[in-house]
């Protein structure tokens, strides 16, 4: 600021001379101006004071940069923004693709559970068990009224129930067979006492292990007996069989053969069989073969059984068993023989017809009478072949 004003006093100076002595001044004014122009621009360089720039207060105004680096710096902050996405894209895909990981790790976590729990859950094992059976149920009545040709009218009943539960490992390795067949029957005539039909209480276990690929280890196990007593006509009063008298206990170690599913033969060369007379009155008259006053006999020897089973034509089917036994102590060429047979014939779900057929012979099941009516049973029959025959209609079901 000195400098200039001693410079602007010393051309007002040097002007003033100029015009005193004449000169014009034109030229000295255009050159003070000129001088005054210069000495402004190099004052803005050299100059201690710099002004601030009013758009960045924190740099001076000639420090602004030039258009084309104003344009870099533009460019750098579009530059910077579009960085900025850039790196905010890559940030949101990066956490998109984390939480996916994050979902997916979840899934599989979940699906995991899901598998560890289907295999915690016990898969259902395969049964060996099966069962079934069937019940029928028949009545009849014969009721007369002024008929010319006579007859005696009647009531009957009889019911019959049989059934099964088998168990048998894959390729009947082990097999276990069981059946129950119950039957009992009453007929009641006018004026005269209500006697038994049928009776009958059997049951049969077999237990087998496979040998081959038709024969098994196998051993029985069967008793029979009935439920009531039975009376020879029923105009009698003197008994001739009651519960456990007679009952049969046979029990046997041989070898099973199947030929099919319908067929099976059952032969033990050693079979122990025992008779069970219980009942007082009958055991102190040695009836079934038990000697006077006991209530039990025993036998040893051998023993067959077959047993048929089939679909004889639709909605009929048979079931027959045969039962052979050899006493090796006493008479072995005396067989004892028992024999069932039953036809059934299915009419529809609940009503079908039945046929049964029951053969008996044992030698030591001698027929004892009451010949006087003296209450005494005094006359022994000779032993011969017991058949009873069954025949009726009625509901059924099957389960």
């Amino acid at each position: 600021m000195k400098n200039l004003l001693i410079f602007s006093l010393t051309c007002l100076f040097t002007t003033l001379i100029a015009n005193a002595s004449g000169i014009d001044g034109t030229s000295g004014l255009s050159g003070y101006m000129a001088f005054i122009d210069t000495t402004r621009q190099n004052q803005n360089v050299t100059s201690p004071e710099e002004p601030v720039s009013e758009s960045n207060p924190e740099r001076p105004a000639e420090e602004k940069g030039t258009p084309e680096e104003e344009d870099g710096e533009e460019n750098q902050g579009s530059n910077g923004g579009e960085e900025n996405q850039e790196e905010n894209s890559e940030e949101g895909n990066r956490e998109g693709k984390e939480e996916e990981e994050s979902a997916q790790e979840s899934n599989n976590d979940s699906s995991d559970d899901n598998r560890q729990e289907d295999e915690d859950k016990e898969e259902p094992k395969p049964s060996y068990w099966s069962s079934g059976g069937q019940t029928t149920l028949g009545f009849s009545q014969i009721s007369l009224s002024n008929w010319a040709s006579g007859g005696h009218e009647s009531q009957s009943f009889n019911t019959r129930f049989n059934s099964f539960v088998n168990y048998k490992t894959p390729g009947n390795k082990t097999t276990w067979e069981n059946t129950l067949d119950i039957r009992y029957g009453l007929i009641n005539q006018k004026d005269r006492q209500t006697v038994k039909s049928d009776d009958l209480l059997d049951f049969s276990s077999k237990f087998g292990l496979r040998a081959s690929e038709h024969w098994s280890y196998s051993s029985l196990l069967s008793f029979r007996t009935q439920f009531a007593q039975g009376f020879r006509r029923p105009t009698d009063t003197v008994k001739i069989s009651d519960f456990m008298a007679p009952a049969y206990l046979n029990i046997s170690i041989g070898m099973d053969h199947k030929f099919d599913d319908n067929i099976s033969f059952y032969m033990s060369p050693l079979a122990g069989r025992v008779t069970y007379v219980l009942d007082e009155y009958l055991s102190q008259a040695g009836a079934f073969g038990v000697e006077e006053g006991k209530n039990r006999r025993y036998e040893f020897g051998g023993f067959v059984r077959v047993m048929f089973s089939a679909e004889l034509i639709e909605n009929i089917t048979a079931q027959s068993k045969l039962e052979l036994f050899s006493n090796y102590l006493e008479k072995p060429q005396n067989l004892t023989i028992n024999s069932d047979t039953r036809i059934n014939m299915r009419i529809n779900q609940y009503i079908s017809a039945n046929l049964d057929i029951h053969m008996r012979y044992d030698e030591n099941a001698t027929i004892r009478v009451d010949t006087t009516g003296d209450g005494q049973l005094d006359t022994t029959l000779p032993p011969r072949i017991q058949i009873k025959q069954v025949f009726g209609l009625g509901l059924s079901y099957s389960f």
